[in-house]
Order: C-alpha cells, then structure tokens, then sequence
C-alpha cells in the first residue's frame, strides 16, 4: 500500500502512538480528502498521514461512517470515524494489528479534547487534547482501574520519555564543541546557588557536581499548556536533578533580573502592611537599580562568564520524593513549592479580599484580579470573569471560590527590611465559581 506524507525536518524522533509509528510534524493543518479518489490524508495530534478510504462518500468525499488503512515503517493501523464534507467530525478510533485503541473526538479535522490510549493488556492512560495539541496532566490505570502514576506532557511528549532521552556531557564536551550539542536533551545534578528571575522567566544558578556553573531557565508565570516545564521553586542551597536541551555557551544576557521570594517567606501577619504591586509596578522596578546599563537589581560575577545554558522542562529537588503525585495533598507550602504540577488541579478556598483590580472593558463581564487571605495566612492571586456585577467582591469580603490552580503569579515587592526589590512568587488560581 503506497501513500504519501509531506516532511519537515524534526529534531528527534517522535513516539506519539501508543503502537509506535515514527511521525513528521506539519503545523496545524487538518484532515482533507482528494475529490474523486480513495487516497485521503488526515492529521493525528500534530502529525499529518495519508492512506486509503474505504466507506461512504458524497460528490467524491467523505460522508457519514468510514475509514482510513495506513502503513507505516511496517506497521499497519487504522482510523474509523464520521466523516463530514471530507473531514473528521466526533468520535473515533485509531487501531492497530496488536489491538491497541485510541479514543478520539474530532472537530472539524482536529482531534479535540480528551483522549484514551488503550493497550491490548487493559492497562490504558488518559489526557487532554486542543487543536491537535497534546497538554497537561497523563494519568496512567492498570486493567483494574487502578492509578498507577501521573505524568506530565511537554511539547506533545510525555515528560517520563524525555528524561530516559537525558545523557550527561562533561563541561569541557559544551565549552570546545557547543553545536555538537546544541538541542541535545542532557541531565545535570548540582546545587542551586542562586535563583533570579524576570517578569516571565526564571533562571537558576547551578552548580555542577563536576564543580561548574550551568545555567537553567524556563518560563514561570501563567501555565503554558503545550510547553510548560515542570520545574519546582528552587531556594538557594537546595540539591537537584535537572532536565533540559542544552541550548548555547554563552554569557547570561537578560534585562530587569531580581531575586526572588516566595510568599513563603513573608511574615503572614504583615500582610495588611505589606505592599504588594499586582499590576503595573513601574513605581518599583527600578527602585534599587542603579547599576548601568543591565538595569538589572543583582550582580552576579558569573554573569561575565560564558557557562552552558539549558532550557529546562523537568527537575526534581530534596523532598520531591515524599509527594504524592498521583494524589496530590493540595498542601498550601507543597502548592508554592511545586506550581506546576499542581497546574489543572482543582481546589476550593475561602479567605477575606485584600487587594482588588477590576476591569470593566468587556460589556458582557467584568474581570477581576484579587489577593485572597485565607484563615491560615495563606495568601493565593485569584482572576475571575463576574457576569453579574452584583457579585464582585470589595476589599474586606469573605468569599468562597471554586478554582483551578494555574502556576505562578510573579510580582515586584518591595521589601523595607532588607532594602532591596524582589520578584514575589505566589500560587494563581483561575476561578470557575465565586460566592
């Protein structure tokens, strides 16, 4: 059986069925039939195939129930659906010789959605789709039904695949022949020495246990679904294993790079003194910045020095391996130490407003950015949308909300005791229900 598909250059092989078919990316077009023929090609996750359709058709194209036979580097699979003006419409299923099944929904061509991956044993894994994009959270069940363990995805792969890919490369090996390397997924053990971060990024100062500084960054503000690195709130001193591509050697070059604090370490009592800038804090961006052209708050002697960089998507640091992560505790000081893995989990909080930005633009809704106090001093950055405007709260309300943790909410905070600006790291939370 002969069938085309269009390629483009990739920088690794990619696994994205659970029967193992070697894939090529395309971007995101979707599926389309050839008028008159039964050759037709159609896009899965993020990959594009082409094979034969056998079912009903319509002025030459697909309609109502049918089917597409593929082969592949000698494996044989296939895709059953409904079909409508030649495209994938609602549920369907993607199997192969051994009796592995994937559970699909489609819209308009593009699988959306969750997602079942059964193998032929029982044992089945679940997670969510968005426009052909794999993201969030991997629950994987034995026959019985039984959670055997969570994982994460990142850039359409499973997290737990990416590290078995790791190598560790010795520092001479990144410093005389850094291309060699360039894009390569590599493991480092090491201590953080310092953690800096700006308005979207943070980058943490490792030190090897080859006695080398690497540097390691990822994004670490609102969840990125798609490419979120699942990467814990470092404190200096704390030992770790980190996952990355190793990117370049090179001088770290950034602009408005502070240290960070988390809402961890604030005196819970001094809330109400506290000043905390949610939005717009130009007022205290360069506050204690007067050191040339870096408009940077921290000097680092290793800034002046080429050290290999990572772009990270995982670590695990001391005390990683008493969480839970198949039943996450939702534990206040575990929520601020790990965000993302806790990114999509459900929680319910009740505490009193004690700061509030509302903005009123959108005529159908109102949005609005507050810090919730609970009980406890926990202190959580909530955004919710109140289509009713009877029902936003004012500073000083008790409130009750319904909530999906969302990572990060980063801000600059002022701290007078120690003179000096911080970026302050506290847990987002989207709200789905307030009352």
């Amino acid at each position: 059986m002969l069938f085309n598909i269009r390629k483009k250059k990739s920088r690794r092989l990619l696994l994205n069925i659970v029967f193992v078919l070697s894939l090529e990316t395309l971007g995101s077009q979707t599926a389309y039939a050839e008028k008159n023929t039964n050759y037709i090609t159609v896009q899965v996750f993020d990959k594009i195939y082409s094979g034969i359709f056998s079912g009903k058709e319509e002025n030459g194209m697909p309609e109502g129930k049918g089917s597409v036979e593929i082969e592949f580097n000698e494996e044989k699979w296939s895709l059953s659906g409904e079909w409508e003006n030649g495209k994938l419409e609602g549920d369907a299923e993607i199997k192969n010789e051994e009796g592995a099944i994937i559970y699909v929904t489609y819209e308009e061509g593009v699988v959306n959605g969750g997602v079942k991956e059964v193998l032929a044993d029982g044992s089945y894994k679940v997670y969510k789709c968005n426009q052909g994009e794999k993201y969030g959270s991997v629950y994987e069940y034995s026959p019985n039904n039984e959670l055997i363990r969570r994982d994460w995805i990142y850039e359409n792969e499973m997290i737990s695949s990416l590290t078995e890919e790791a190598s560790e490369f010795t520092y001479e090996e990144l410093l005389q022949d850094p291309e060699t390397y360039k894009k390569r997924i590599m493991k480092l053990t090491g201590e953080i020495v310092a953690v800096y971060n700006t308005d979207g990024e943070a980058y943490l100062k490792i030190l090897g246990e080859d006695g080398n500084i690497y540097w390691g960054y990822y994004k670490n503000t609102l969840v990125n679904n798609y490419k979120q690195a699942r990467v814990p709130n470092f404190e200096i001193g704390e030992m770790g294993d980190f996952y990355g591509t190793f990117e370049e050697v090179c001088l770290l070059s950034t602009d408005a790079l502070y240290n960070t604090k988390s809402i961890l370490n604030l005196n819970p009592k001094r809330f109400d003194s506290v000043s905390i800038a949610m939005a717009y804090s130009s007022m205290l961006q360069y506050k204690d910045s007067d050191q040339g052209d870096r408009n940077t708050a921290v000097l680092d002697k290793d800034f002046y020095n080429s050290c290999p960089k990572l772009e990270l998507f995982y670590a695990e640091k001391n005390g990683f391996e008493d969480i839970n992560k198949k039943e996450l505790s939702l534990d206040y000081k575990e929520i601020c130490e790990f965000p993302y893995l806790y990114s999509g989990n459900k929680k319910q909080i009740e505490g009193v407003v004690r700061q509030e930005i509302i903005n009123y633009a959108d005529e159908e809704k109102v949005y609005a950015a507050f810090l919730l106090e609970t009980d406890k001093h926990e202190l959580y950055y909530v955004t919710y949308y109140f289509k009713d405007e009877t029902k936003i709260p004012v500073v000083g309300n008790r409130i009750k909300i319904k909530g999906v943790l969302k990572g990060n909410y980063k801000t600059l905070y002022y701290d007078e005791k120690e003179i000096k600006t911080f970026y302050l790291l506290m847990p987002r939370v989207s709200v789905v229900e307030a009352n």
